[in-house]
């Protein structure tokens, strides 16, 4: 791809007929463009593969005056291949006219097999530079970038010139922060012109590293563009990241007391929910939905990253079995209220107490079994 990288007019003002200089670079933005050529030999039976650069062929360049500037020597003197990451100046000589404003000639690149090149460029003749009406671009952004660490976050920005002049060969660079906030791909944007009033609008993704602080990160952004008299001129901005925390919770173990439970006994539940996140799990609260009577319900408070808590339930295990529950714990970090859900099953065994009630019932049945066998062996002798 062809474009102009650069352009300076000398001197920056000229006076009414009076004769400058014209400076263009022309640049062949592909890097590493490349064609291959394969030629297979029968005969030999062996196959040579030749690889070669890709160069933009330029066909013409000349400079339209547009009836106000004469284009006096420069034109048509450049064409031919212009290879990938290559550049060329081009020098034409100009003469103002005989009156004062700033005026535009076109600068036509004519590429092989491509959309042709058509490039203004400011010359200004008989005003004050430094008076002058100068582009004015603003950047602003749609919302804050919710970033948690390590995560990657988006937000909108809109680049809008609300000068009095049009800015042209614009680009918008996003320094990387020190607290560790840092533009993905590069962070570089770049537009042609932007007139009076306009405005773009594109996405910025921005990534927290594992050890930003939270809290609210101003990032830096270099804005470079062109004004009328041909100077280059950057300002500085810049865009909020608001670093947030994320809590994580997970329940790292279950604990008993008794370890072994039997029908009848008080228990006591201790599960330990830790906290594998970024940010402070705030406001926990623990309840479990089980067919127990008891406390079901508590109140954990606040787990930082990497700690952990115990929510502890007391219950009476008045029934025997495997016994299904569910765990809820809610929690809110800086992104709102969360919700964890874990399944909890308690194995209650039969009492000892439950177990002689039941061998004394048997034992009774047996001895009445026998009684009931003696009387009825006694009636038979008799009945003989």
């Amino acid at each position: 791809m062809v474009i102009v990288s650069a352009s300076h007019v000398s001197p920056a003002v000229l006076i009414p007929g009076e004769k400058g200089l014209v400076t263009v670079t022309l640049a062949n933005t592909a890097t590493g463009a490349t064609s291959t050529e394969t030629s297979t030999y029968a005969s030999l039976g062996t196959t040579v593969s030749s690889v070669t650069d890709v160069s933009a062929v330029v066909g013409s360049v000349y400079l339209n005056g547009r009836n106000d500037i004469q284009v006096l020597a420069g034109n048509s003197q450049f064409a031919g291949p212009l290879g990938p990451g290559q550049s060329v100046n081009l020098t034409f000589l100009i003469q103002a006219p005989a009156k004062s404003g700033v005026f535009f000639p076109v600068l036509h690149v004519s590429v092989q097999d491509a959309d042709p090149l058509f490039y203004p460029i400011p010359v200004v003749v008989n005003l004050d530079v430094g008076t002058q009406k100068r582009p004015a671009l603003v950047l602003s952004q749609e919302r804050p970038g919710y970033l948690p660490p390590g995560e990657t976050g988006d937000m909108i920005l809109t680049l809008s010139n609300e000068g009095a002049s049009t800015a042209t060969d614009i680009t918008l660079r996003v320094e990387r922060d020190g607290g560790g906030i840092a533009p993905t791909g590069g962070g570089t944007f770049h537009f042609e012109r932007l007139g009076i009033g306009e405005h773009v609008t594109f996405p910025l993704l921005l990534l927290a590293g594992m050890q930003a602080e939270p809290g609210i990160h101003d990032v830096a952004v270099a804005i470079t563009y062109t004004m009328l008299d041909g100077s280059r001129r950057t300002d500085q901005a810049e865009v909020t990241a608001d670093v947030r925390g994320k809590a994580d919770l997970a329940v790292s173990s279950l604990k008993t007391t008794p370890a072994s439970i039997a029908r009848g006994d008080r228990v006591e539940l201790v599960v330990r929910v830790e906290n594998a996140g970024t940010g402070d799990a705030k406001s926990t609260s623990a309840t479990l939905e089980i067919p127990l009577h008891g406390t079901t319900k508590v109140f954990v408070g606040t787990i930082k990253p990497g700690n952990d808590a115990p929510a502890v339930f007391s219950l009476e295990a008045d029934r025997a079995g495997e016994i299904p529950g569910i765990l809820n714990v809610t929690y809110r970090d800086d992104f709102g209220t969360r919700f964890l859900e874990e399944p909890v099953t308690l194995r209650v065994e039969e009492s000892d107490a439950t177990a002689l009630v039941l061998v004394a019932v048997l034992a009774l049945a047996a001895a009445g079994l026998g009684a009931y066998y003696l009387l009825t062996r006694r009636g038979t002798r008799r009945d003989a």
